[in-house]
């Protein structure tokens, strides 16, 4: 695998073939969004942690390797420490896994 393919090709590889998610339950209050102001939020996250030194990781990065899409889904996926290829690209699952 390059570490370049899309996620599903990965998936597949492993003779995934159908991933199959039970409808989400509706929830008992109505779901808010996001208010405009709390738009920035994240982004404001991401600025504090910028310069962060708190880890080992700190002396040597290149980039921060923060996240990537919508701040709003329903679904996280959380990795261990950057690799060299995220390093890079400062963008989370990139490269040889």
């Amino acid at each position: 695998m390059s570490g370049n393919e899309p996620l599903w090709n990965v998936i597949r590889s492993f003779g995934i073939v159908e991933v199959a998610l039970p409808a989400p339950e509706p929830p008992e209050t109505p779901v808010k969004e996001a208010p405009p102001e709390d738009g920035d939020a994240l982004e404001a996250l991401r600025s504090e942690t910028e310069g962060c030194t708190g880890c080992r990781l700190s002396g040597g990065r290149n980039k921060l390797v923060f996240g990537d899409g919508n701040p709003w889904s329903g679904i996280l996926f959380v990795g261990e420490g950057p690799g060299a290829s995220e390093d890079r690209q400062g963008i989370p699952f990139v490269g040889r896994a």
